[in-house]
């Protein structure tokens, strides 16, 4: 509320301070409806509901219970009318557009670093500019704005920008295994690169002080680099799925037994089936 509005309200008699004061949140709430259908692409998906905004000439895919929508969306208000909304408003304008997204927005898969579409693999880098790689039987190229939508979790990090021209022999001086090892290795590094199929559990095996942490950390930054790499094996099959949910790739250190219900869970994780629980 500016001045003008305060005096406004002084003024008007015949209007209570909770009638005005409810009319101008109202003015708030759609100004911002209006900012984000003019600014945004809205659609649902079964991982929720999605907003598409072009910053910086590349395309974000945002849920709308992100920070980054409410701060973009609290951001171009802020350009139109030089003052913040309050936080009801934002709910509101937040809520009837996620409302506007299911029944009237169209529908698209969202995927988590690596996805199928028709004869190609798209895998997103995971940078601020959106960068996705286009692999198919032809070879491989750099993109923005591919025809799959990623969503990104916290503490996901960025692939290194590909480069042509190296092999892969590069990789066996970094690691401590024999040559049998190192193509099991390998394998696992570029099955789990190809989505919608069910993947091996990569078992690194070794006496203390064999590295078997630093290959695991090498193998997650190659296909799902994460602010921590690699993390304590979860005691709930919950955990493990909360876990599957939030990465592409799950690397686990440090685990001397897995339960039976663990073990369960991770051929559930490999082989692609879900979990349902209570909201």
């Amino acid at each position: 509320m500016d001045w003008h509005d305060l005096a406004t309200l002084l003024l008007n008699k015949e209007e209570s301070i909770h009638e005005m004061l409810g009319r101008l949140l109202a003015k708030d709430q759609d100004v911002l409806i209006n900012l984000g259908l003019a600014g945004a692409a809205f659609f649902w998906s079964t991982e929720g509901v999605f907003a598409d905004v072009i910053v910086g000439g590349h395309r974000n895919t945002w849920p709308l219970s992100d920070p980054e929508f409410s701060d973009w969306l609290l951001h171009q208000f802020f350009k139109e009318k030089k003052k913040a909304p309050t936080s009801s408003a934002m709910k509101a304008a937040i809520r009837t557009l996620s409302a506007e997204a299911k029944f009237n927005g169209a529908k698209h898969h969202v995927y988590l670093r690596a996805a199928k579409f028709g004869e190609k693999i798209y895998l997103d880098i995971g940078d601020p500019d959106w960068h996705a790689v286009e692999i198919d039987a032809s070879g491989w190229r750099m993109i923005q704005d591919p025809p799959v939508r990623f969503r990104r979790t916290a503490g996901m990090a960025a692939l290194p920008l590909p480069q042509r021209g190296g092999s892969i022999e590069q990789l066996r001086s970094l690691v401590n295994l024999n040559d049998n090892g190192f193509v099991l290795y390998v394998s696992c590094i570029l099955d789990a690169l190809c989505p919608g199929r069910p993947h091996p559990v990569h078992y690194l095996a070794g006496e203390e002080g064999s590295t078997k942490s630093t290959a695991a950390k090498i193998a997650r930054s190659l296909i799902d680099p994460n602010t921590v790499p690699l993390r304590n094996l979860p005691t709930t099959v919950r955990d493990l799925f909360v876990s599957a949910h939030g990465s592409h790739a799950l690397a686990f250190d440090n685990v001397s037994n897995i339960s039976a219900s663990i073990s369960d869970a991770l051929c559930q994780v490999a082989s692609g089936s879900g979990f349902g629980t209570r909201k």
